[in-house]
């Protein structure tokens, strides 16, 4: 302590070491301590703080503070592109002179963790933060529908809060590219339905155009198509689909796919960095010969949108679903804490969500959510959903690094014929099919 309190604040200052936000010797302080110090500008940083710091320290918070300011800087060009503003007036309001600090923080053991607040609830004054969890011990909550959410970390993730589902835009895949797919995606639905009626799904086929999980002629239909297709692998497309596409629209998806697949693949290995299981665990589920289907969805306009679902409420029983809005019109909603909330479109992003079947593989860490598409009164929606499997033949259940670690299975692990024919068999009904796995 006694080192640390040379770096103390000083009066009348919150940087350097201390606690935050203390205004008044009559509050009640949070439970922790913390060190807070500017980083950029560098011409605003207090000579008694950063320069006293041990050399290797202030090295590595040199090099972090750099790293992070660039991240930072992607995600706010990101933002603006979004907002379809011009890139210059978030760069001018955030360029590279802007503001910067860091804050550290410590928060000791608490006998009596219920009668105390480690940081007392507050929204940040800035402009973005981005959260490192130094120890990945839990304790960070969000407020969300009024109720504190824990936010579980992750290891060497940044905590930067942009929702339940995560929408990935540095993904890399060229804007122009998606533009062309998303204009061969409407261009289909335009066709007359004739045209469309010759891709039409078969008797005791999903795949093709017509609606998903039809089980009986008494069930109320969703209000919208869906053109079903198999992509990965080639072997098991069917030859009455794919290759009956109009060249374009065939090769754009040909390539979406394969980029998509790739995006995948990069995300369940980090996954599986994540829960510090070995590399080939996932590989091996989520090789070359993974599954992949992809799906068109098409919403047209309802005069009683209150009275339909576009899809049904359900959780997807496939292991990583990558979705793209097509028309970026809003109707992709999530079930938060018992209420359904709206996820906002972002031009060319993917909205990227966790099916039933990485619930069982992760045992439970990872959750599959509860969705619906809901319709507009005056616009038709359009989106893409590609659906990633594990590969032909391979067991679906807990990893058994998982099972060891947590002393104990949630879910059977089961042949994928024994849970694709229990899928079949089923309309959509919220994470009931999930349900039929649990032990």
């Amino acid at each position: 302590m006694t080192e640390k309190k040379n770096l103390w604040q000083r009066p009348g200052e919150i940087e350097g070491f201390g606690q935050a936000f203390v205004v008044s010797e009559e509050q009640k302080l949070d439970w922790g301590d913390m060190f807070f110090i500017t980083m950029q500008p560098l011409h605003l940083r207090k000579p008694h703080l950063f320069p006293k710091l041990a050399p290797p320290f202030r090295d590595t918070l040199e090099k972090y503070s750099d790293e992070v300011k660039s991240i930072a800087k992607i995600l706010l060009a990101k933002m603006a592109r979004a907002l379809e503003i011009k890139p210059e007036e978030m760069e001018y309001l955030f360029s590279d002179d802007l503001g910067q600090k860091l804050r550290m923080n410590y928060y000791p053991p608490c006998p009596e963790p219920d009668q105390v607040i480690g940081l007392t609830p507050h929204s940040d004054a800035t402009g973005l933060t981005i959260l490192l969890q130094v120890n990945e011990v839990e304790g960070l909550q969000i407020k969300k529908n009024g109720k504190w959410v824990s936010v579980k970390p992750l290891n060497h993730a940044f905590v930067v809060n942009i929702g339940d589902m995560l929408e990935l835009i540095n993904h890399g895949m060229d804007s122009s590219f998606l533009d062309k797919v998303k204009s061969e995606v409407q261009d289909f639905f335009n066709l007359p339905m004739e045209e469309k009626r010759k891709l039409r799904q078969r008797p005791g086929d999903i795949e093709g155009f017509g609606q998903a999980f039809v089980v009986s002629e008494e069930q109320k239909l969703d209000w919208g198509d869906m053109f079903l297709l198999t992509m990965q692998p080639f072997h098991l497309r069917k030859p009455h689909l794919f290759p009956k596409l109009p060249p374009p629209f065939r090769d754009a998806l040909e390539k979406y796919s394969s980029e998509v697949k790739s995006t995948a693949k990069i995300l369940l290995a980090n996954m599986a960095r994540a829960l510090k299981i070995k590399p080939d665990e996932m590989e091996y589920l989520f090789g070359d010969d993974l599954g992949q289907k992809l799906r068109m969805n098409y919403y047209p306009p309802c005069p009683e949108p209150d009275q339909v679902y576009g899809l049904t409420p359900h959780s997807d029983a496939t292991g990583l679903t990558i979705l793209l809005q097509v028309n970026e019109v809003e109707g992709l909603q999530i079930k938060k804490n018992g209420k359904w909330v709206s996820v906002k479109p972002l031009p060319n992003a993917f909205v990227v969500n966790i099916g039933d079947m990485l619930e069982m593989i992760t045992n439970g860490t990872y959750k599959s959510i509860e969705h619906r598409g809901v319709v507009n009164s005056e616009k038709e929606r359009l989106s893409m959903a590609t659906f990633h499997n594990t590969g032909t033949g391979k067991e679906i259940g807990p990893l058994r690094s998982l099972v060891e670690r947590q002393k104990g299975a949630c879910f059977r692990t089961v042949t994928p014929e024994e849970y694709f024919k229990g899928l079949a068999s089923r309309g959509l009904d919220g994470k009931a099919f999930l349900d039929v796995w649990r032990i």
